[in-house]
Formats: structure tokens, C-alpha cells, sequence
């Protein structure tokens, strides 16, 4: 469900003057007014009134600081809003709502920047793992709204990675993510190979629980026994996406780590397994800033001499260019013009990656049919990373609904 199509509601005129005049004794008004229109709504409407619900949830948690961009806004209230209507319906598509009417329409949490979609869906795999999956310990009984998917699958990293931390067994870890594939992997096609790098970053907490905090600025020290937990693992392909995990959690996690690019480079050298030295060098080159495509894929080659890593490497680092530096698309495509056609082809990836988390679909079209891919005959390769990266988030019938609808 596209949250931009929300705004449209007959709802947010009045909200947004709201926003504007509301003081406290408006508060009471606001819940007779949600009261009183509740029949009318539903019937003109039923979505409507599960936005003018998330919005009296905002309210009873938050207070008038949600309409008053003059207050200063906590947002764990947010959180805890979202907490108490997930435990006390078992919804997470409800709490998941929530969440999006804030971020359509608070101020403050409007900010990426400020507020990534991406770790704040974290929390909410938090929350979920808390609430619901610690009563059944099975995933299979858990409803996971096609919502979860959103934002790069970063409710399934939050949930998974305290998932596998309190069970970091990978017989049980490989289990749940097959359960997780069978649930969803026709509407939710990146599901196995999130749930493999969640694993990982649980493999890496679960470190943190067993080691003295004095340790955990020791790469290997940290990273030692989670590589070999991953190792375990059944195929290639869980264990890289689980090795992916442990190197993203050490260069990005919140946990006060602090290791080098230099420490870290010279660490993914020491590593003797070619596979875990390939997954080590594509996540740490992530955190490096390059002025254009260019200079990264120079200095990727310069580092990494398989070329299967190299396309990797370069594919994510275009992706985070993108989201880092927030260059246009079309010039990055014109930067990445005069290469050869496998790191062309890295190119577009990173640039339709970003373009489907960030949930811009319209622009990923407007692009496979725009000057930069015409000029290289590319049209035909563009469409096919389309479709393969809409498939992360969308179901078959939303992708086909929405071609449907712009063909006319």
C-alpha cells in the first residue's frame, strides 16, 4: 500500500489546518470530531478511518506536540503508540500505520535525514519481536503485512536480529528463514537473503552479550565467532548474506564501535576464506566517500581482483552514493555512461535499488525511458532490473496494476 496515495484522503485538509490552530483545549474536540465522522467515513471509506485512528493514537500518545511544529516532539511516544496498538490487536499492518501517518504528516519525523524509514522500521521489528513472536516463538504464526517489506526490509533486520540473538543456534537460524521463504518469498522476493544478513547482525549481538565490552573494538575478537556460526550454514548463498550481516553491523551499528577503513580493509586481507574476504571488502568500501563512479570503481579495482565482488561492490556503493551524496539519477547514469557494460549494468542496479527503497517507482520507469538509457540501447536491460527490484517490496498484482495503470 503506497502511503503518498494517503494524502489524498478527505481527512487531511482538515488535519492540516489543524496542524496550524491546535492548542490544547482542541484536543478533546479533535476526539469528538474522530468520533462523530467514524460512521460516516468508514462508509464513504474504510481506509479512511484507519488513518483518522492512527491519528487519535498519535494524539493520546503524543499529545498537540504531533500538530505543533513549534514543540519540541519525543518520538518514542510514536513508538509507544505503535507498541500498545500492536499488543493490544496482534496487527502489526495497523501499528505499521501509525507509523506512516506520522511520517506523512509530523513535521520533524518527515526528515530522512534526521529519521531513516529504514532504522525507524527497525524499532518496529523490535517492538514485534517483543510483543508477538515472544509468545509463540514461531514465525509461522506471525501475520507479516506486505508493509514490512518496506524501507529495505528494515522491520525483518530489527526483528531478526533479536530473533537469532537469543537463540544464535544456525541449524534454528536457517530453519526460520526457510519458514520465512515459504511464507513470503512469493510477495516479498529479497526475504531469504534479508533474513541471512538479520541473522548475521544476531550472531553479532550475541557476541556482544558473551565478550567484555573492553573487546569489542577487537575486530577479530568480535567478528571470529560469528563468521564461523555463518560458516554452518547449509549453502553459499545463506552464508554470504549472513557474513554481509556481520560486516554491516560492524561498520554501521549505533553501538559506539569504532574501527578505521584502513582496520578494516587490512582485516578483510587477513581473512583466508576468499568467499568471507569478498563480502568483508564489498560492505567496508560502503562507509569510503568517492567523488563519482568513477574513482569507486578505480579504486574497487585497485582492491578486489574478483570480478563477481567488483560488480557487488560497486552496485552497493552506487546505491549508497546515491542515498549519501543525493545526486540526481540521470546525471549518475551519465557518469556511468562511458563504462563497460558489467559495471553499466552495477550501475543501474544501485540506482534502481535506491529508487525502490526510497518507494519511487514512477521515477525508475520515467528512467528506463528517458535520454541516458535511449542513448545506450539499454531500455530492454533497464526494465529487467526494474522488475527484478520492484519484486522486493511489491506483490505481482500491485506491479501489474500499477503498469496498468501508467500504460493508459
Amino acid at each position: 500500500m503506497n502511503a503518498k496515495k494517503h494524502q489524498s484522503s478527505k481527512l487531511y485538509p482538515m488535519f492540516n489546518f489543524l496542524k496550524r490552530k491546535l492548542n490544547f483545549f482542541s484536543i478533546i474536540f479533535i476526539f469528538f470530531i474522530f468520533f462523530v465522522l467514524g460512521i460516516f467515513l468508514v462508509k464513504t471509506n474504510p481506509d479512511n478511518i484507519t488513518y483518522a485512528h492512527a491519528y487519535t493514537s498519535l494524539l493520546t500518545s503524543c499529545g498537540s506536540a504531533i500538530f505543533n511544529p513549534s514543540e519540541e516532539l519525543n518520538t518514542d511516544c510514536i513508538f509507544s503508540a505503535i507498541e500498545k496498538e500492536i499488543k493490544e490487536t496482534g496487527d502489526i499492518d495497523k501499528g505499521i500505520q501509525i507509523f506512516m501517518t506520522a511520517r506523512n504528516n509530523i513535521d520533524p519525523f518527515k526528515n530522512e535525514n534526521e529519521y531513516p524509514c529504514h532504522l525507524m522500521l527497525h524499532e518496529i521489528g523490535d517492538i514485534v519481536y517483543y510483543v508477538l513472536y515472544s509468545n509463540t516463538k514461531n514465525v509461522l504464526d506471525i501475520n507479516f503485512p506486505q508493509e514490512t517489506s518496506r524501507c529495505g526490509y528494515g522491520f525483518f533486520h530489527g526483528f531478526m536480529e533479536h530473533v537469532i540473538q537469543n537463540n544464535s543456534d544456525p541449524i534454528f537460524a536457517q530453519k526460520t528463514c526457510e519458514d520465512l521463504m515459504y511464507l513470503l518469498e512469493k510477495r516479498m522476493s529479497r526475504i531469504l537473503d534479508t533474513c541471512f544478513h538479520g541473522a548475521g547482525q544476531g550472531f553479532m549481538l550475541a557476541q556482544m552479550d558473551k565478550i567484555p565490552q573492553k573487546n569489542w573494538n577487537n575486530f577479530q575478537i568480535m567478528t571470529h565467532d560469528p563468521i564461523l556460526l555463518c560458516e554452518q550454514l547449509s549453502k553459499l548463498r545463506y552464508k554470504k548474506n549472513c557474513w554481509s550481516g556481520i560486516f554491516h553491523w560492524v561498520l554501521f551499528s549505533d553501538y559506539g564501535l569504532h574501527f578505521s577503513t584502513e582496520d578494516v580493509l587490512n582485516e578483510c586481507a587477513k581473512l583466508d576464506i576468499k568467499e568471507i574476504q569478498g563480502v568483508c571488502y564489498i560492505w567496508t568500501t560502503r562507509i569510503l566517500s568517492f567523488k563519482n563512479p568513477e574513482e569507486l570503481l578505480n579504486f574497487i579495482k585497485k582492491i578486489i581482483q574478483n570480478t563477481e565482488v567488483q560488480q557487488s561492490a560497486f552496485y552497493l556503493n552506487i546505491a549508497q552514493m546515491l542515498d549519501r551524496e543525493k545526486i540526481p539519477y540521470e546525471k549518475m547514469l551519465a557518469l556511468c555512461e562511458p563504462m563497460e557494460d558489467l559495471f553499466y549494468k552495477s550501475c543501474l542496479n544501485g540506482i534502481a535499488k535506491d529508487l525502490v527503497v526510497s518507494e519511487t517507482p514512477e521515477d525508475l520507469f520515467k528512467l528506463c525511458s528517458g535520454p541516458t538509457i535511449r542513448q545506450r540501447n539499454a531500455q530492454e536491460l533497464c526494465y529487467s532490473v526494474m522488475f527484478e527490484k520492484l519484486s522486493w517490496i511489491y506483490t505481482p498484482e500491485s506491479i501489474n496494476a500499477y503498469l496498468e495503470k501508467i500504460s493508459h
